[in-house]
This record gives structure tokens, sequence and C-alpha cells, in this order.
């Protein structure tokens, strides 16, 4: 029984190292896209057991545990990312996202400015620069990063709606409704664009223009708008 048991773990670990680090690392990337996720870190685990200077496979198992909620856990394997690769716009936008989620907010910041320092071409790093600096109350910075993001895809309504968010904060409030706008003419259906809108109408004493958006939400599913209505346009 003891030999059973050591030829089936010589095997095994035969079966292991036959394969290499790409091997596994490619292994996982397949079973993370089909969200197997216990999968994927295990094959991660693995690529990283072969080849300890592996950064792209720390960065994905970081993504995985992060998809997992494990927030520290992915911030460990970012760390060890960006030590393995100082350079690495990716894993310093990752550890961005993770520190800004943990309301680190200034650390956040850092990891953002060193990614775009790095690579200038992800609309998304500049966009959640932005995002961090609301939070942090910088709205001028905030709108300045906004306003880069669109130079790089003048029709992302997400970031025009952070916008708006933005200038209502700084009460530019008909700043706010052009931004909404923009969103409805990219899509006419984006019930919280009229709502929001509807909003703003509001804090700028325009009701009919308001109760117009409120009945245009809630027509598209705004559920949130159906108070409104009662509340306001009786």
């Amino acid at each position: 029984m003891k030999i059973y048991k050591l030829i089936v773990s010589f095997l095994i670990t035969l079966s292991i190292f036959s394969q290499t680090a790409e091997e596994f690392y490619a292994t996982a990337i397949t079973k993370a896209n089909t969200r197997d996720n216990k999968g994927a870190i295990e094959n991660y685990d693995k690529a990283i057991q072969l080849k300890p200077d592996f950064y792209n496979a720390y960065n994905n198992r970081g993504l995985i545990k992060h998809d997992l909620e494990d927030l520290e856990g992915a911030k460990k394997d970012f760390d060890k990312a960006i030590e393995l690769n100082p350079k690495y716009a990716v894993a310093l936008f990752n550890r961005g996202n993770v520190l800004a989620e943990l309301e680190q907010y200034s650390k956040a910041l850092l990891d953002f400015d060193l990614s775009i320092s790095i690579d200038s071409s992800n609309l998304n790093t500049f966009a959640n620069r932005g995002a961090v600096k609301r939070n942090l109350k910088d709205y001028k910075g905030s709108l300045k990063d906004f306003e880069k993001a669109l130079q790089l895809n003048p029709k992302n309504i997400d970031v025009y709606f952070s916008m708006a968010l933005v200038k209502s904060d700084m009460q530019d409030y008909q700043g706010a409704i052009d931004d909404f706008t923009k969103i409805i003419d990219f899509e006419p259906n984006e019930f919280n664009a009229y709502y929001n809108r509807g909003i703003m109408y509001l804090k700028i004493n325009k009701k009919e223009n308001a109760c117009n958006d409120f009945k245009k939400a809630f027509e598209l599913g705004n559920e949130d708008a159906n108070e409104k209505l009662s509340k306001h346009c009786k």
C-alpha cells in the first residue's frame, strides 16, 4: 500500500513538471474565461511555482482574487508583479483600483499617476484616476482626467456620467445637464441619464423639463422615477 502511494505521488509529480509555466498560464486563462476561478488559481500557482518571476501570472491571479473579493490577496499579487516589473503599467492600474476600493485614495492616485507615465493610451486609467480625484474633492483635476479619457473615446457614456456627477458636486447643474444630454444622444434608452438629468433640472427650477425626464425614465424602466413623478409632477 505504501509503494502504491509513492508511485502515485511520483507519477503526479512527473505529470506536473512535464508542463511548462507558460502552459499552466494558458490553462489558467482558459479556466478564468469559463469562470472556473478555483481552477484558474491552481494553474497560476503552478505557473508561479515553476517560474517565480512570472509577473503576468501574479497579475492575473490578482485579478481572480479581486473577483473573489479577496482585496488584500489581490493587492499582494499586484505588489509582487510590480516588484518583479516596476514598469508594469497594467499591474499598477490594477493595484490602483484595489487601493481605491479600499478607500486608500492617495495611494491609488500614485499608482494611476505612474501607470499613465508608462502608458498614456489606457482610457480606463484616466477615468479611474478622475474618480479617485473626485473622492479627494479635486474636482478640476477630476474633470481634466475625464476630458482626457474622452479624447481617447469621445462616445464613452460612463465617462460622461462621471463628469456629470462631478459637475453636480461643483453645483454646475447646467454642465451636468449637458453631459446627461450627450449620453441620451448616444444611448436614447439610457433611463438613468433621463432620471439624473431630471434631478438637475429640478436644481435649476425647470420643473416641466424635470417631469418630462422622470416620465421618460419611468417608461424606460427606472422605478425610482415614479417616486419623483409623485412628489414633483402632480
